[in-house]
């Protein structure tokens, strides 16, 4: 390997990984934000049934998820499965960006009652 070409690879690491630190902070955050929503408009008594409803649709596809990656390893190799993975990913934003983009939840400064 050429010291050019490992400067490459090294600046592309660096840039996945500050990318992969950035996403996890929005992940978290609004992970955080939407839990503590679904709490203040969920009934007490229903809130047991609300978060185990979730986690088990949230839980629940990541094996279907790695059972599709698997099959698209397998089918198409390792590379092209990633890139998927990776697109996926990245579309999967669009539904949490667009209700942000809406005037009723972006200008919304208290929870419906």
């Amino acid at each position: 390997m050429t010291q050019r070409s490992k400067l490459g690879a090294d600046w592309r690491f660096a840039v996945a990984a500050v990318l992969q630190g950035l996403g996890w902070t929005a992940f978290m955050t609004f992970k955080i934000t939407s839990v503590a929503f679904r709490q203040q408009l969920c009934p007490e008594p229903l809130l047991g049934r609300m978060t185990a409803t979730f986690r088990f649709v949230v839980w629940g596809s990541m094996p279907l998820g790695a059972l599709i990656g698997g099959i698209l390893g397998q089918c198409f190799g390792a590379r092209t499965a990633l890139w998927a993975g990776a697109l996926g990913e990245l579309l999967a934003v669009l539904p949490l960006l667009l209700p942000l983009l809406l005037p009723p939840l972006r200008t919304a400064r208290e929870l419906p009652g």
